[in-house]
């Protein structure tokens, strides 16, 4: 797995983690949904329909997929992404050009609202 971290200043922002496997996603997303409940659902996935000359057709899904748990008391942002890309091949008897389906895990906290100076 690939760990990168994102500081504002001092302070650690955003945890972001590269490919957990499906098993392990499934494990996080279960503890998150028993922490903060049920996710919200950004599904960027688009349909790309393979139609070839001899009559065969296909369909392929690419894009982002992203689940989303946000706990406004903590000011905290927990994201599940999925990143599918594949395209038609050029004729029909060649394979799909597909890449693995990336998958991540994003913490990110938000910074405080800014104090509003000399209301009293």
């Amino acid at each position: 797995m690939k760990l990168s971290l994102g500081f504002k200043g001092d302070s650690l922002s955003v945890i972001n983690v590269q490919r957990p496997d499906e098993v392990m996603e499934t494990k996080i997303r279960q503890e998150l949904e028993a922490k903060y409940g049920s996710p919200t659902l950004d599904d960027g996935r688009k349909d790309e329909q393979c139609i070839y000359r001899n009559g065969n057709s296909f369909t392929l899904k690419s894009g982002v997929m992203s689940v989303c748990w946000k706990d406004d008391e903590t000011s905290t942002t927990t994201d599940l992404n999925l990143v599918l890309c594949q395209s038609c091949p050029s004729n029909f008897s060649s394979g799909m050009v597909s890449t693995q389906p990336s998958r991540s895990l994003s913490i990110q906290r938000r910074p405080a609202p800014a104090k509003a100076s000399g209301l009293f």
